[in-house]
């Protein structure tokens, strides 16, 4: 009876809460402005990801069966409550990153680590993190296409010029 109860706490998994912080909308550059994200500029998307500990570095993905988006920010600020895919204890590794979804911009956190506290959720928030100074401008596909195409036939006429 007590090897069942010490496997069952030892199988004890536990969810973490994300939360961005207060997040500004891209400006000239890049560079944040003082207007709160939000549906009326978006719509945006977050995506979080989580990976195990490997020996101090991130490893093996964690799949999130919920909780790995969200797409509604409130006063600039994202957040959810991951599924219960975490061994309490243990030490994870996590990132954001925030894309407007008409595919113009993004930004993301820097990949920290973190540890499971035994009761409630984990925090992983801007106590964990630092965003990027600031937004990548995201090319457009057909900018990328145009260029590609541009070099491809420039190679084509030096091969036939011969």
């Amino acid at each position: 009876m007590s090897l069942a109860l010490l496997v069952a706490c030892a199988m004890q998994a536990a969810s973490v809460n994300w939360n961005t912080g207060p997040l500004k909308t891209p400006g000239a550059g890049g560079v944040p402005t003082t207007t709160n994200v939000s549906d009326a500029n978006g719509p945006w998307t977050v995506i979080a990801m989580f990976w195990t500990d490997d020996g101090g570095a991130a490893g093996a993905p964690v799949v999130l069966t919920a909780g790995a988006m969200d797409t509604t920010a409130s006063l600039g600020s994202f957040s959810a409550i991951t599924s219960d895919s975490f061994a309490i204890g243990s030490t994870y590794w996590g990132q954001l990153t925030i894309t407007d979804n008409a595919g113009n911009w993004t930004r993301s956190t820097s990949v920290s680590s973190f540890v499971i506290v035994p009761t409630g959720n984990t925090a992983f928030n801007t106590g964990n993190f630092t965003w990027e100074p600031t937004w990548t401008a995201v090319p457009e596909p057909t900018s990328m296409a145009l260029l590609a195409l541009g070099v491809a036939a420039v190679g084509l006429r030096r091969r036939f010029r011969k």
